[in-house]
């Protein structure tokens, strides 16, 4: 149904809200920049939810998270990089699952 569609929608387009809403709350250029190559990984990937990715967007989640209270553009970084290889990964699961 429809209502099942949006459902399994829902946490991609979260996640990848979320991401760009972050991109003007992060100071340092390069990490902006990096946020928003996230936003638009998570804006190209394949949206529906499955079982199969659901722990990689939970991943993903508390990355964000973590993002947002790191000071330090070196450890926020690395984070950014984190969730972008989780996102890839992501996609490598569902593309395998077609």
């Amino acid at each position: 149904t429809d209502q099942k569609l949006a459902t399994r929608l829902a946490g991609v387009k979260t996640l990848r809200a979320k991401a760009e809403s972050m991109t003007s709350a992060i100071a340092d250029p390069e990490n902006a920049e990096g946020l928003r190559a996230l936003a638009d990984a998570l804006r190209f990937t394949d949206p529906v939810s499955t079982p199969e990715t659901e722990q990689y967007e939970s991943r993903i989640d508390t990355l964000l998270d973590s993002i947002v209270y790191h000071s330090d553009p070196k450890e926020r970084g690395e984070l950014i990089r984190r969730a972008l290889a989780l996102v890839n990964e992501r996609a490598a699961v569902v593309k395998a699952a077609k």
